[in-house]
C-alpha cells in the first residue's frame, strides 16, 4: 500500500521557459542562445548549483564571466526566476492526493528557484515535507537522492512513489524500490494511479 508519495515541482506542479531566461539573459551577452547554454553547460556549474556544492554568489559569478553580462545580481536573479507558471492540473493533483497521503515534494532544484517558489506559490508549503537537490547534495535519478528521500519521510520504500515529469526518474525510483508515475496531465495521472488504489 502506497502511504507516501513524491511529488517533483518543475514540470509538475509549475511548468517552466527557459527560453525566458536564455532571452532576458543572453541579449545583453552578445552571443546566440545556443552558445551560451552550451558554454555554461561545460562548465557543470548548472549541475553544482543543484547539488548545493557552489554558493548563489558562486553561481551568479560564474554566469556573469561566461556570458560576458553586465547586469547587477538583482536583475539576474529576477531573469533566473521569472520563468514559471503554475500547472493547474498538477496543483490539483497535489491538493487531493494530500487527502489521504503524506506528500512530499521531491525536486532536482537551487536554492534561488525554491525560494522563489516557496514565496510565490502558496501551495509549495502545504506539503508534509521537501527533499531537494540542493539540501541533499544528490539529485535524481542518482540513488542517493532516493535513499535520502526514504529517509527523510520515514518510509520504506515498497510505500512510496514518485510523481515526476522525465522517465529517467521513474526508473530511478524504480531502482530504489519505490513506485513510479509519469507525469503527463491530469487525466492521465488519473488513470495511471488507479492500479496503486489511488483516486484523485
Amino acid at each position: 500500500m502506497i502511504k507516501v508519495v513524491f511529488i517533483d515541482i518543475g514540470n509538475v506542479l509549475v511548468d517552466f521557459d527557459i527560453r525566458k531566461l536564455l532571452g532576458a539573459v543572453v541579449a545583453q551577452s552578445g552571443k546566440t542562445p545556443q552558445e551560451a547554454l552550451m558554454g555554461l553547460l561545460k562548465t557543470g556549474i548548472f549541475e553544482k548549483y543543484e547539488k548545493g556544492l557552489v554558493t548563489t554568489p558562486q553561481f551568479f559569478e560564474t554566469v556573469r564571466a561566461q556570458l560576458n553580462y553586465p547586469g547587477a545580481f538583482e536583475a539576474f536573479r529576477d531573469s533566473w526566476n521569472g520563468i514559471f507558471i503554475e500547472n493547474a492540473g498538477g496543483v490539483e493533483a497535489f491538493h487531493a492526493l494530500k487527502k489521504d497521503k503524506r506528500v512530499f515534494l521531491a525536486s532536482n532544484t537551487n536554492e534561488m528557484h525554491f525560494e522563489h517558489l516557496e514565496a510565490r506559490y502558496p501551495f509549495i508549503k502545504q506539503a508534509h515535507g521537501a527533499v531537494l537537490s540542493h539540501k541533499v547534495q544528490a539529485r535524481k535519478p542518482e540513488p542517493d537522492f532516493y535513499r535520502k528521500a526514504l529517509a527523510h519521510a520515514a518510509v520504506p520504500a515498497q510505500e512510496a512513489l514518485l510523481i515526476d515529469d522525465m522517465q529517467e526518474n521513474i526508473e530511478g525510483a524504480r531502482e530504489a524500490g519505490m513506485q513510479g508515475v509519469r507525469f503527463t496531465d491530469l487525466a492521465a495521472l488519473r488513470e495511471a494511479l488507479k492500479p496503486f488504489g489511488i483516486s484523485i
